[in-house]
């Protein structure tokens, strides 16, 4: 995992640097600086307001009782995206304004799920623990049998007789 999240880490900003040198080379310094600067303005603003959105209409189904769980994926995704064109170069501005888009987003939203979905099956387990510490050799079948005679008396004179007494009649 450490190595998963340290390759992301180098590899991104090598690739920025590689597209930001081309686009250099190319266009010129103040096209590039310009295509940069445009890039992260306009996609704050989009995802300024698609989050706008997003938050709305997870308070409109919270208002309705009902539990807002896709979008909240969804303003998740938009959050990333922002942070995306925050981060300047071509290769983040790209993946936050594919994100912006519905579509991308939903497929994304899709996906993000499934993979969830099979983590979480995929190493859950559970332990019950007993405090009443071993059990005994005696198994679960084995009932235990009292024998014992029963004799019915009147009942009407039997209850009256014994109200009160603590004791059933034959003890």
């Amino acid at each position: 995992m450490f190595g998963r999240i340290l390759f992301i880490v180098v590899l991104i900003p090598l690739l920025e640097l590689t597209f930001l040198y081309q686009l250099l080379i190319h266009t010129g310094f103040v096209t590039t600086f310009a295509v940069v600067l445009m890039t992260g303005v306009v996609g704050i603003q989009l995802a300024r307001y698609q989050g706008l959105q997003a938050w709305q209409e997870i308070h409109r189904q919270l208002s309705n009782g009902k539990a807002p769980s896709e979008s909240i994926t969804r303003g998740v995704l938009i959050l990333i995206a922002g942070i995306f064109l925050i981060t300047p170069g071509v290769l983040t501005d790209t993946l936050g304004f594919l994100l912006l888009i519905p579509a991308v987003r939903t497929h994304v939203a899709r996906w993000l799920k499934i993979w969830f979905l099979r983590k979480t099956r995929s190493t859950f387990e559970t332990h019950v623990w007993s405090g009443f510490g071993p059990r005994s050799d005696r198994s679960d079948d084995q009932t235990e049998t009292v024998k014992g005679q029963v004799r019915v008396v009147n009942p009407q004179a039997s209850k009256s007789a014994n109200e009160g007494s603590g004791h059933l009649e034959g003890e």
